[in-house]
């Protein structure tokens, strides 16, 4: 609320997969989900594509403890932040508040 009275442009991620149990893993898809719901246009998808079916962290792009990401899992993610139209957003709203 206090982001929209000030005209800021609020971005989310989703979760990001993780090699949690079953429950856990159920948890962050829940979340990826309720954020997509919420916050629709305004959600930067770091889910697809690094997760398997069953919710895991693909390990093409595990760092090797099952949590954190590899430099090729960080290289998707900054791609599709720089993609997203995050940074053009901010931007239009910084012009139109300039004199």
């Amino acid at each position: 609320a206090a982001a929209a009275q000030a005209g800021a442009p609020l971005w989310f991620t989703t979760t990001q997969p993780r090699n949690l149990d079953a429950e856990g893993r159920r948890a962050l898809q829940t979340l990826r989900d309720t954020l997509r719901a919420a916050y629709p246009g305004r959600v930067l998808d770091f889910w697809t594509g690094l997760a398997l079916p069953d919710g895991a962290l693909d390990p093409r792009y595990d760092s090797g403890d099952g949590i954190h990401l590899n430099d090729a899992g960080h290289a998707l993610l900054a791609a599709r932040a720089a993609q997203a139209p995050v940074l053009q957003t901010a931007l239009r709203r910084v012009a139109a508040c300039a004199p």
